[in-house]
């Protein structure tokens, strides 16, 4: 039954009209022979290219060429104009010694590669939150609109085509596009980030493409430079100040701190089996769980005395612990409150709501971000992703009230204002909210009111015939 089901699907796809296949190739899973995409047709790497293929084989080991797969598409794909037929694919597979099929895996797998014809210029706008946040949609509408095109068309002149990527990784840019330029093969081939782009910006940089020139990529707005701040920089103008020398008040608290020092000592075990974790001559690298350790033992933060303790510890000097105790977030270097609540500032809990979050925790506590309350029981601060975005908004407390023994660290999710400081006020009385989602329709991290789909076992994959790859 389920071969005649996929022998009936398989004969509607080879059916379909061939323009709207290839319009849509770069989504499909399978391939469709047109009169310039099939496998009896010829492909090479050009003689420039082939000493480019040498190079990189020669990167790996003899018996492992097939790790070179992805460079030698994307050299295929410049080759070619942009986008890889299944010869292409074919050429590949003979280089590297496998079968076919373990080249079209990577293809189809990987964004990245283009199984249907796209522009001389292939510009592609990021789409995620960020520049989604800053304008992308517009952007990309503007495009399609100036060009006459809809996303994943090739203008008749074959100069354009649109498509969408997922993250460029310049998000302080944002919005921005990136354009793959295959208009002289893979001896011209570039692929350059226009970033801070409007509407207006990106037709002008595709006018200026039209005309053969090629505008300067990078940010476009004129009062910035690269990445920094609109107007320049208002900070860090200089370099930075030396360490304060210890003076009569900073010894007082390094000889407060020595008793710190002694209760360290006390965790002794604790601290070996740590380091038991490491080789010998290594043990350098147990440097953040001795911080973490510490700090859990210090009431949340972490005195010098008690970085010194752990560079006595791991054996070395002690501008090596801290360093690392001032390059992670983690560790804290001044008082915090006996419960310390971080709230979520990424994109996702931002949308919705961080911000009014940490406004009703400060305005609740009599607080800024930072403080610590009279009764050094809260304090509150900023945390980047906590990795549960689906339950957004969502808070970290960290609860130091009973030391490294007691020592806690929950999630709260899918916090209102409200609850938030009903979380506070159990805190203060002692209790132990019951933390996870406080959203009472939802279960972890499912939909609100249950699942409604993937109810059951899932289905198993239809047959598929491999010789129709």
């Amino acid at each position: 039954m389920l071969a005649r089901l996929a022998a009936k699907r398989l004969l509607e796809i080879r059916q379909a009209p061939s323009q709207a296949s290839r319009s849509f190739s770069t989504a499909l899973n399978y391939h469709l022979d047109s009169p310039d995409n099939k496998p009896d047709l010829p492909w090479e790497f050009s003689e420039a290219n082939k000493s480019k293929v040498k190079e990189i084989l020669s990167y790996y080991p003899s018996n492992y060429k097939q790790s070179a797969v992805i460079p030698l598409l994307d050299l295929a794909q410049q080759q070619h104009g942009g986008w890889l037929p299944v010869s292409a694919m074919n050429a590949v597979a003979k280089v590297i010694e496998v079968a076919p099929i373990r080249v079209y895996e990577v293809a189809t797998f990987y964004s990245m590669f283009n199984r249907a014809k796209v522009g001389k210029y292939h510009l592609l706008v990021c789409g995620t939150t960020p520049c989604m946040i800053r304008g992308s949609r517009e952007i990309e509408s503007a495009l399609l609109d100036h060009l006459g095109v809809k996303r994943g068309e090739v203008t008749k002149d074959g100069l354009f085509s649109v498509g969408e990527m997922e993250c460029m990784g310049c998000c302080v840019n944002a919005p921005m596009i990136t354009v793959a330029d295959y208009s002289n093969g893979s001896e011209g081939y570039t692929y350059n980030y226009f970033e801070d782009v409007t509407p207006e910006k990106v037709v002008d940089i595709v006018e200026k493409l039209r005309k053969g020139e090629k505008p300067p990529h990078g940010t476009q707005n004129p009062k910035r430079i690269k990445c920094g701040p609109e107007g320049g920089n208002k900070t860090l103008l200089g370099e930075p100040k030396p360490p304060q020398q210890h003076g009569p008040c900073e010894l007082a608290f390094l000889e407060r701190g020595r008793k710190t020092v002694g209760k360290f000592v006390n965790w002794l075990y604790e601290v070996k089996e740590i380091l038991s974790y490491y080789p010998s001559n290594y043990k350098q690298s147990a440097v953040i769980p001795l911080l973490d350790l510490a700090q859990q033992q210090h009431g949340g933060w972490l005195p010098v005395s008690a970085m010194n303790a752990v560079a006595k510890v791991i054996e070395v000097a002690p501008i090596r612990v801290y360093e690392v105790a001032t390059f992670y977030s983690m560790f804290n270097r001044a008082k915090v409150g006996k419960y310390h609540l971080l709230v979520c500032g990424t994109t996702p809990c931002m949308i919705r709501g961080s911000r009014d979050i940490e406004s009703a925790l400060l305005d609740h506590l009599g607080v800024k971000r930072g403080e610590v309350t009279k009764d050094g029981l809260f304090s509150v601060g900023e945390m980047e992703c906590m990795g549960c975005c689906v339950n957004a908004p969502m808070i970290t407390v960290a609860d130091y009230s009973n030391g490294s023994e007691g020592y806690t660290y929950n999630y709260f999710e899918d916090v209102t204002p409200e609850k938030v400081v009903e979380i506070v006020e159990k805190l203060r009385k002692g209790e132990k909210p019951p933390h996870g989602t406080q959203n009472p329709k939802r279960i972890k991290c499912g939909p609100e009111g249950g699942n409604k789909t993937l109810l059951g076992e899932p289905k198993p994959p239809q047959f598929r015939d491999l010789d129709a790859c």
